[in-house]
């Protein structure tokens, strides 16, 4: 862990990123309801609290709905069974996103570090780092990071593959 202390600083700065737009979020809730959330993202909130309330995968709680991604719904779904106002499960989904994104900084960082084992430690700091860094700082990272899809989930789930398949498919990663 100690050669990789960069790494813990980069996704603590990527993830107070995303909790800087969090908290703004929190504070300016009409900004949120209409100019940052996609309206797919509200329709799961509902499918959600649907689901939590004992409806069943329905938008409108009476008819069967398809068209949305089972993983993020059953990952978002306890969220609204908690007992939250709807604000307040909304904004846990986007703080759970948040925490999220954070993991995929980590591991984009901890890849590209594993990736170059035969290079001099500073070049494979240096890699991983920028790599982190471009993620962790990316505008589009972090807008799209916390925005009620399924995007975070899927850039997570992503990056752990490349990890999986890098490891035992090819042994490159330790």
């Amino acid at each position: 862990m100690k050669e990789k202390r960069w790494l813990v600083w980069i996704t603590l700065g990527g993830l107070a990123l995303r909790l800087g737009m969090w908290f703004y979020y929190r504070s300016h809730t009409m900004g949120l309801a209409t100019a940052s959330l996609p309206d797919d993202a509200l329709y799961y909130f509902t499918i959600a609290r649907n689901v939590a309330h004992g409806y069943g995968i329905s938008f409108d709680a009476v008819h069967p709905t398809n068209g949305m991604h089972p993983l993020w719904l059953f990952v978002i779904t306890p969220i609204f069974w908690i007992g939250f106002t709807k604000w307040g499960a909304i904004y846990a989904v986007l703080l759970l996103q948040s925490l999220l994104d954070a993991c995929v900084v980590w591991l984009i960082g901890s890849t590209v570090y594993d990736l170059l084992p035969e290079a001099k430690e500073s070049n494979r700091a240096t890699a991983a780092g920028v790599s982190a860094l471009l993620y962790a700082g990316s505008a589009l990272a972090i807008v799209r990071s916390i925005n009620g899809l399924e995007t975070t989930l899927t850039a997570l789930l992503i990056v752990v593959w490349l990890r999986a398949y890098l490891r035992f498919d090819r042994g490159v990663l330790s």
